[in-house]
């Protein structure tokens, strides 16, 4: 804090005080919680890059868990290609696993 604003901190208190002074029990109470938001507002902004990061964490987990549920899901898709084939040959296998994934375009539109 520069000297400017120190030097004045005794005079800001000092005319605070003598404003709450003037205020009813209603008022003096509304100045408290304006108080309060305003503590709770400077905490926010300092927990601010934390907060970020663990958006970003957040963002990224979501993101994994996303390609592992795809990668589960076509390798469930391959499986079911591949239970309608057994007992057949290769070259039907794939034939059914073309066949699964035209379905599958073909859904997702």
């Amino acid at each position: 804090m520069n000297q400017t604003v120190e030097n004045k901190k005794p005079f800001i208190k000092e005319q605070i005080a003598q404003l709450i002074n003037g205020f009813n029990e209603k008022g003096i109470e509304q100045i408290f919680e304006y108080a309060a938001f305003l503590k709770f507002r400077t905490h926010i902004k300092d927990l601010s890059p934390q907060l970020a990061e663990f958006s970003e964490s957040e963002h990224k987990f979501n993101e994994l868990g996303m390609n592992v549920a795809k990668k589960q899901w076509n390798k469930s898709c391959a499986l079911e290609a591949m239970k309608k084939l057994k007992g057949s040959g290769n070259g039907q296998l794939i034939a059914a696993l073309l066949n699964e994934r035209q379905k599958e375009r073909l859904k997702n539109g």
